[in-house]
């Protein structure tokens, strides 16, 4: 499989965790499970990044090529589709909570699928030009019966989101 084939199907399959029907024996991500956090740091000021992660056409840089829409305000609804090797995951986001160039907060839920997680990201001073932020992942209601979805794809879909794709992104690495 090829590196970016490998890397959309991480991105996609990342952001919920459920029961594998084929290997009963895996357990995914259930609303009882401790969330995801990553963290990272990042050479630019705060409303920088507040931009890549509210703006679609920045979204679209770093995360989803395909998300159209998209507003940093409480009740803010989108919906759009993600293919990763001729299976269609459509991912509804529902904005919850925004907090200017602080916190950004939403539900995520991929239609046909059972399941919802919520979304945070925080942004934090560093220092003068660095602005941490904060991803958590969490789920409240179980992720069942779908393959692909495990606790340990979303970890590290996350890590490779937050630490490696939002920070080339940013500082243009």
């Amino acid at each position: 499989m090829k590196q970016s084939t490998l890397i959309i199907l991480l991105i996609a399959l990342s952001i919920s965790a459920c029961v594998s029907s084929k290997n009963k024996g895996v357990v995914g991500m259930k609303r009882t499970d401790k969330p995801i956090v990553v963290e990272q740091t990042y050479k630019v000021e705060r409303q920088t990044v507040w931009k890549a992660i509210t703006k679609p056409e920045e979204l679209k840089q770093w995360l989803f090529n395909t998300i159209e829409e998209f507003e940093p305000r409480v009740g803010f609804e989108t919906l759009f589709v993600v293919e990763v090797e001729g299976v269609k995951y459509p991912h509804r986001w529902k904005v919850t909570q925004a907090d200017d160039n602080k916190k950004i907060q939403y539900s995520w839920k991929y239609d046909g699928f059972s399941g919802a997680a919520i979304v945070t990201f925080e942004l934090s001073e560093e220092a003068e030009s660095k602005t941490r932020l904060q991803l958590t992942y969490r789920a409240v209601e179980d992720f069942s019966h779908e393959e692909n979805f495990t606790r340990k794809v979303a970890e590290e879909g996350w890590t490779f989101l937050i630490q490696e794709s939002l920070k080339k992104y940013l500082e243009k690495e």
